[in-house]
């Protein structure tokens, strides 16, 4: 059967209908992972020698866990402790805005087989709403650790914030690309062109980070442990179907 003109222009209608409304939605966003989750990272590749040439000396140094005395076969955790609400003041709006505070146990980069006792007890915050984040915002070790969900959709909403060498898939693969060319946030940093792609879970965890240089030489490789197979390529197969089932749809009708 052939679709008719006017049925064809009746379907382009709701489907413009539909991005609009889909678009002015606001979500109701939240956490997805809970209190007493334990999570943990493993390093895969660490060039410490590159690292320095690109970030500079202290590359490993400061409050960031990602980066802090990291090395090739080590591996962090964190424990949730707490997710409450709070407020923190926003240079988007100049006032306090509502986020979410993330309470964690700390077991900084180890080559142990024992993870033994905790280090520290440290917190983090994302706005509730991605645009109360500043504007031309840069992660500190330019992508975050976390992230609220619907993860696809804060992260879409999240990147007209963030600054110009950022690029978003919140689709399928929900991944955050961080390009910077030499000396481009300021007269010495970063020291040579870098590249950060950071892969999230649906839960918004950091699944895979890795940073490169401009030969696509990986100089930091970061994965979240024990991750399922299934759970690494059901996104792949779930698009992979749809695209299938919309494709023979069509195919059917104008048949």
């Amino acid at each position: 059967m052939k679709i008719k003109k006017e049925q064809g222009l009746i379907l382009i209608f709701f489907l413009i209908i539909f991005q609009i409304s889909t678009q002015a939605f606001a979500f109701n966003y939240q956490i997805y992972f809970q209190e007493d989750d334990e999570i943990s990272w493993v390093c895969n590749v660490c060039r410490s020698e590159q690292l320095e040439n690109a970030l500079g000396k202290n590359w490993d140094e400061g409050e960031y866990d990602l980066f802090l005395d990291i090395k090739k076969g080590a591996k962090m955790k964190w424990k949730i402790e707490s997710i409450d609400e709070s407020q923190q003041y926003s240079n988007s709006t100049d006032q306090p805005e509502d986020c979410f505070l993330l309470s964690y146990s700390y077991w900084g980069w180890t080559e142990e087989a024992n993870w033994g006792s905790k280090e520290e007890n440290k917190k983090e915050f994302a706005f509730e709403n991605p645009n109360h984040y500043p504007e031309d915002f840069i992660y500190p070790v330019f992508a975050p650790m976390w992230l609220p969900g619907p993860v696809g959709e804060y992260m879409k909403e999240l990147e007209p914030r963030l600054y110009k060498g950022y690029t978003v898939d919140g689709r399928v693969l929900l991944t955050i690309t961080c390009e910077l060319e030499r000396e481009e946030l300021d007269d010495t940093y970063p020291k040579q062109y870098i590249k950060v792609l950071a892969m999230y879970t649906d839960k918004g965890i950091l699944r895979s980070y890795k940073l490169y240089l401009e030969d696509h030489h990986v100089i930091l490789d970061i994965s979240l442990e024990d991750i399922p197979y299934l759970e690494l390529i059901f996104p792949i197969i779930l698009t992979a179907l749809l695209i299938i089932g919309t494709l023979y749809i069509l195919w059917k009708k104008v048949d």
